[in-house]
């Protein structure tokens, strides 16, 4: 670290060590396998050669690994975030949707790209959507922002 900017050198290792977690932790298609071997990305970057080989690899790797977890977390780091006992699918559905009815809200493209011109506009309709359907659909109305309502019964 340079004598002059050390609370500088820190930060800048520190949001080097964080990329290069979220890197290792979320692009496994983008890794290198070693002593070797190949990854199933590597394999499918390869079908371009023509290898018949490497297409029965890839359609049975598709096959084996339909339905299966892909990304998890390890005990100890689910701990060390303090984070529960993962739920299934399912638990998290009933929870987020229970048993009554819910309503879909759509935004066109034409809205969403309106919106994006502004971030601000966007958190807000993210924050609107999460607190309460009316008012959301209250501030769109408002701003004349296209929108559909889906009501959904269970």
């Amino acid at each position: 670290a340079k004598a002059g900017e050390p609370e500088k050198a820190v930060r800048n290792s520190v949001e080097k060590a964080g990329k290069a977690l979220a890197r290792e932790a979320t692009l496994g298609q983008h890794k290198i396998a070693k002593r070797g071997g190949r990854t199933p990305f590597q394999i499918l970057a390869d079908l371009h050669l023509g290898q018949a080989e490497d297409w029965a690899v890839w359609t049975e790797w598709l096959r084996d690994s339909k339905g299966r977890r892909q990304l998890t977390w390890s005990a100890e780091l689910r701990e060390l975030a303090g984070l529960l006992d993962e739920e299934a699918d399912e638990e998290i559905a009933a929870e987020e949707f229970g048993s009554e009815d819910y309503t879909i809200l759509v935004l066109p493209i034409e809205s969403w790209r309106e919106l994006r011109k502004h971030s601000d506009r966007v958190a807000h309709v993210l924050n609107l959507a999460e607190q309460n359907h009316h008012t959301l659909v209250q501030w769109l109305e408002r701003e004349r922002i296209a929108f559909a309502d889906y009501p959904l019964k269970r």
